[in-house]
Parts: structure tokens; sequence; C-alpha cells
């Protein structure tokens, strides 16, 4: 996981100014990355299921 410091330098000058909402971006796109893998996977699981019938 990126530390806040991390993620200030990758934000820039739109970077939060509390620490506390740069966790909670943080948070929120680890949570969204989590679900984009989670459905490109069940995707290709689906498919592979229609090809092998």
């Amino acid at each position: 996981m990126l530390s806040v410091a991390e993620c200030r330098a990758l934000l820039g000058n739109d970077a939060p100014e509390s620490d506390s909402d740069v966790e909670a971006l943080r948070d929120l796109m680890y949570l969204l990355s989590d679900a984009a893998i989670d459905f490109a996977s069940q995707d290709a699981r689906d498919r592979a299921e229609r090809e092998a019938s």
C-alpha cells in the first residue's frame, strides 16, 4: 500500500490538504481497483466457460 507521502507525490498540487483526506482517497482508489480486478477476472472466467461449452 502506498504511504500518504507517496500518494501526495503522485497527486502533486491536486492532493488534499489533510492526511485523512489523502488516506480516504487512497482507500477509495484501492477499493475501486480491487473491484475492477474482480470484474475482469470474473469476465475472463465466464468467457472461458462459454468457449469450453
